[in-house]
């Protein structure tokens, strides 16, 4: 082999380092984004829990708002208040 294809060779190999070292990295990446994805649908997930809770307490206070703004016109109505 002469000078100029060990050359050659030698760069080659080293593209192909970097190439390899480039696609570990980006694979590196790749596992952390699917990570970083699961731990996202986890918090939306608690989150839509929340805020079904919110929701269902809001509704129950509103209830209780209701029924005393109808107390307090039934007791104003009979003269009690």
């Amino acid at each position: 082999m002469t000078e100029k294809h060990t050359g050659e060779y030698c760069q080659q190999g080293q593209r192909i380092v970097s190439l390899e070292e480039k696609v570990k990295t980006l694979f590196e990446y790749t596992d952390k984004l699917e990570n970083t994805l699961e731990k996202l649908d986890d918090t939306q997930d608690k989150l839509r829990e929340e805020i079904a809770k919110l929701n269902k307490t809001i509704s129950t206070l509103q209830w209780v708002i209701v029924v005393a703004i109808s107390a307090l016109a039934l007791a104003r109505t009979l003269n009690i208040i």
